[in-house]
């Protein structure tokens, strides 16, 4: 699965610096007990936006 994430600016600016543990879903504040589940760093299935505005739906593969 593609993560999409548009971070509210305080919360970008709290974990500035951790974008790419955010991205592969290795922030939580809940230990899930299965490390299978998390992604891994850089793997390419996160991506930061700053704005839904002009969403790229053709590079997701979503047909408009």
């Amino acid at each position: 699965m593609r993560v999409v994430w548009v971070p509210y600016p305080g919360l970008l600016a709290e974990l500035k610096g951790r974008e790419r543990e955010v991205l592969a879903g290795r922030t939580g504040l809940v230990r899930i007990g299965n490390e299978e589940q998390l992604g891994e760093l850089d793997d390419g299935s996160g991506e930061y936006l700053q704005s839904l505005e002009d969403f790229p739906y053709g590079k997701f593969g979503i047909a408009c």
